[in-house]
């Protein structure tokens, strides 16, 4: 989760901050970093790590759908669109 601190001082934005990304899970074979932030699941906008675990959970391996991440480039984070299919973990 994105603190206010965070989202104040260094301008992060709000949602559920990337902190690892497992080997060849769908987010990595997407393209999906650590550091990145995402910030809408589908139709839902994420604020919080919670929001982010029960979008997640409602969907079932073989479901796919749109995540949008806010990366950091230099100074500023820009925005990014990602198509993911869910797997089961292995």
């Amino acid at each position: 989760m994105v603190s206010e601190e965070a989202n104040s001082e260094l301008g992060v934005p709000y949602g559920a901050y990337i902190t690892e990304v497992e080997m060849d899970s769908p987010a990595m074979l997407a393209g999906i970093q650590q550091g990145d932030v995402i910030t809408g699941f589908g139709e839902h906008v994420i604020v919080s790590f919670d929001e982010y675990t029960n979008s997640l959970l409602s969907m079932k391996p073989g479901d796919s759908v749109e995540l949008t991440i806010m990366r950091q480039s230099q100074q500023e984070y820009k925005e990014m669109k990602f198509d993911i299919t869910l797997t089961v973990l292995k």
